[in-house]
């Protein structure tokens, strides 16, 4: 896809062309990992081709309940969108024994290695 537009609606992830004379209908991604209710976009890389996501656990999030992840989205990847999500911090080690339960969309791109994320610490 050409220059596009991400949205978000009801946990969904959609892209649409950015040209307004275009009349193509959006694409909604479809990510088939278990337990994940809800997606949520969140910065690019420098590359233009990848981009950061949240995704949001089963669970009441606003009580607390639901566990938040981050991950890689490689945009040339939109045949087989599974195919192209890499978790990040999946295998970090931690001075405590489990990461943050919940990482905000909150995040900042620094370079094409290093993303800095803000996770919420009870």
């Amino acid at each position: 896809m050409n220059e596009s537009i991400i949205f978000s609606s009801h946990g969904r992830l959609g892209l649409i062309s950015a040209d307004a004379r275009s009349r193509t209908e959006p694409r909604i991604l479809e990510f088939d990992v278990p337990g994940q209710r809800s997606w949520h976009h969140g910065p690019l890389f420098p590359d233009g081709r990848r981009i950061v996501l949240m995704s949001v656990d089963e669970g009441k999030s606003w009580d607390g309940a639901a566990t938040s992840r981050l991950w890689i989205f490689n945009l040339d990847r939109l045949d087989d969108p599974t195919d192209g999500l890499t978790e990040i911090l999946a295998d970090t080690p931690w001075p405590r024994s489990e990461p943050a339960p919940r990482y905000m969309p909150i995040a900042a791109v620094l370079s094409d290695d290093r993303v800095l994320a803000n996770p919420l610490i009870d």
